[in-house]
């Protein structure tokens, strides 16, 4: 109940939903290491900012590896 009232959110979600909110966050922030530890950037992103993707990028890509 006291995470409801510090949480901006409470008005609209309940504490179910932030903590659903709470576990995707983690998710996307241990993915977005994980490829920045791995390649040093977004391989994902590399057609759209001109990059040309090494082998390893594109299997990774493939994988499912993107957003």
């Amino acid at each position: 109940a006291a995470r409801l009232q510090r949480d901006p959110l409470a008005p609209v979600l309940n504490e179910k939903q932030i903590d659903g909110l709470a576990q995707r966050r983690r998710a996307v922030l241990q993915h977005v290491d994980a490829m920045v530890a791995r390649f040093g950037r977004f391989p994902h992103r590399n057609a759209v900012l001109g990059r040309k993707s090494t082998a390893a990028e594109l299997r990774a890509i493939a994988a499912g590896n993107h957003w």
